[in-house]
């Protein structure tokens, strides 16, 4: 089958200006074509159209139903974590890194690896 000379993008441009109301010999003029290309350009738009529309449904379903999990998943931790701005979250964080009374982290000389 020969190469055409104009894109898939291309023709579905050119059927969407007919769509919008451009006339259809001003199309095929300009572009240097049939009024039958263009025809069969547009019926294999629409073919295609039809095709996509039930793929295109079913994707947006799934892509629905998955934000409306993330969403409930993002409701249940903000319900069952802790605050992190909370002062008695951050006093707990602070003595799980420092567990001496005075918070801070004691290293003793014998704990050096020799050289």
């Amino acid at each position: 089958m020969r190469k055409s000379r104009y894109s898939d993008e291309e023709i579905a441009d050119t059927v969407r200006q007919a769509e919008a109301g451009a006339l259809v010999a001003d199309i095929v003029r300009k572009l240097g074509i049939s009024e039958a290309t263009f025809h069969a350009w547009k019926k294999r738009i629409d073919r295609l159209r039809t095709h996509a529309a039930p793929l295109l449904r079913d994707e947006n379903a799934q892509l629905v139903a998955q934000i409306s999990d993330l969403m409930s998943n993002r409701q249940t931790c903000k319900t069952c974590a802790p605050s992190a701005s909370s002062a008695a979250y951050r006093e707990d964080e602070r003595m799980r890194e420092f567990p001496n009374s005075s918070g801070a982290l004691k290293i003793s000389k014998t704990s050096r690896k020799p050289n």
